[in-house]
């Protein structure tokens, strides 16, 4: 029997096994992180339990997390650092400036731009806007150290303290899990006063859903009652333990397939349930769901049969049909991919006669991560994209070829378009260049005429 927070946990991960991962916990009315190690249950207990006594509700990211990858890539990602530059405008620019002075510098272009279609002079305005500029463009050299990786420039301690906030919010992402039990879904139910309008689609009943789920071929294990709907539980009959980024997407993949599957039947019968993940937060049985802040419910376990666990492999096969129907579409876009397409710009011209591309390749270990994004923002619209993303990539120490691979991809699929040359033009190197201050992109230089797709 599962009598407690701890047996629950336990049975998901027995302390028996060595795990590489960690439990990541999220404060959802805080927005603070913990990690917690997977064997030390007592403490994810007391931890959930004293929030709780505070009137919190914390989740638990039930896939288990590397927590170093975990705040590595979190301290790595743009927006963190556009998180980071923003407080920095905060505490050392009269609050606003940093918007005016950004918006003064987009009027001085725009007078620049005018200057050159009308054929006259603005100086006057002109002059007003540079002055406005001076402190921004003061600020803006500062904070580039930070954008260069010096953390021993003006913002060293500051930046330190920033970063160290940023990192107990923390979430938890495909490529640094560890370890999975099993699978998990999220079935809503209509309660008053629980979601913030009622959707036709959603089990009328507690009863209603979990009929439901029982009366599919896969059993589930266990199935708990959130408050607000049903926490359907699937435990394989081994730990899963993920050790590649190809084979976090292949559980993330089967998640969604087999979610999709459960809407599916649910849909014949006039209902329907969310896709999951395997980044789903849950709620914790022998907590209390606080949604309701009137009203909180206890989260208790309504059904639990050991006998129903499965074996990874079954499952795969259960979802056959879906995962060729799901490879046949991913092999399809890598056919209508325009990599090698004559339409696309073409790198080496590119790289020829764009000053600043020109010289991030050959000083990759200058770029920033952020510079390298740009760059690879540029290979997924070039011919033979992946192999010049390697390209300019790989004489940096920091290269590793999955990761370049996994970013081009991203891109590729998101139909990330390449960037502006506004987001480098204040680098001396674009100046000269004809494309400079005109709005347009680099991409413009890798056709035979160069202005011109």
């Amino acid at each position: 029997m599962i009598d407690n927070m701890n047996d629950f946990l336990e049975y998901l991960y027995p302390s028996d096994i060595k795990y590489k991962g960690r439990f990541l916990l999220f404060n959802i009315d805080t927005k603070v992180s913990v990690f917690i190690d997977v064997h030390d249950k007592d403490s994810v207990a007391d931890y959930i339990q004293a929030e709780a006594a505070k009137g919190y509700t914390v989740q638990i990211n039930l896939a288990l997390q590397s927590e170093k990858e975990a705040k590595l890539k979190k301290v790595g990602e743009d927006n963190t650092k556009h998180e980071i530059v923003a407080a920095l405008y905060k505490k050392y620019i009269n609050q606003g400036y940093g918007y005016q002075a950004a918006q003064a510098e987009r009027a001085l272009r725009s007078i620049e731009q005018k200057e050159r279609e009308l054929g006259i002079s603005l100086n006057k305005k002109k002059a007003e806007l540079q002055n406005a500029l001076v402190c921004y463009d003061t600020m803006w050299q500062k904070l580039n150290e930070y954008s260069n990786h010096d953390f021993h420039g003006y913002f060293k301690e500051d930046i330190e303290v920033l970063t160290q906030n940023i990192l107990k919010r923390v979430r938890g992402t495909l490529d640094t899990i560890s370890e999975v039990f099993g699978l998990w879904l999220d079935v809503d139910v209509n309660i008053d006063g629980h979601h913030n309008e009622q959707h036709h689609q959603y089990f009328d009943s507690f009863q209603q859903a979990t009929d439901f789920m029982m009366s599919l071929p896969i059993k589930p294990t266990m199935i708990v009652n959130s408050g607000g709907g049903l926490h359907v539980y699937y435990k394989f009959n081994e730990i899963l333990r993920l050790e590649t980024i190809e084979e976090c997407e292949e559980i993330n993949l089967i998640y969604r397939l087999f979610s999709e599957y459960v809407n599916q039947e649910a849909n014949k019968i006039g209902k329907k349930i969310d896709k999951s993940n395997v980044l789903k937060m849950m709620r914790v049985p022998f907590t209390y769901n606080f949604k309701n802040k009137d009203k909180p419910k206890l989260v208790t376990i309504e059904y639990f049969e050991d006998a129903n666990k499965l074996k990874y492999e079954d499952v795969k096969g259960f979802l056959k049909e879906a995962i060729e129907r799901e490879q046949r579409k991913i092999a399809h876009g890598k056919q209508q991919s325009l990599y090698s397409s004559d339409k696309k710009a073409d790198g080496d011209l590119i790289y020829e006669r764009c000053n600043w591309v020109r010289h991030k390749v050959d000083n990759q270990h200058e770029c920033s991560y952020e510079e390298w994004n740009l760059l690879l923002m540029l290979c997924a619209n070039i011919k033979d994209g992946f192999n010049k993303a390697h390209e300019w990539s790989r004489d940096d120490a920091r290269y590793n070829s999955l990761e370049v691979t996994r970013k081009y991809q991203t891109f590729v699929e998101q139909k990330m378009k390449p960037f502006l040359c506004n987001k480098v033009s204040r680098s001396s190197l674009c100046k000269g260049c004809r494309l400079f201050n005109q709005g347009k992109s680099p991409i413009r230089l890798g056709y035979s005429d160069k202005y011109k797709r």
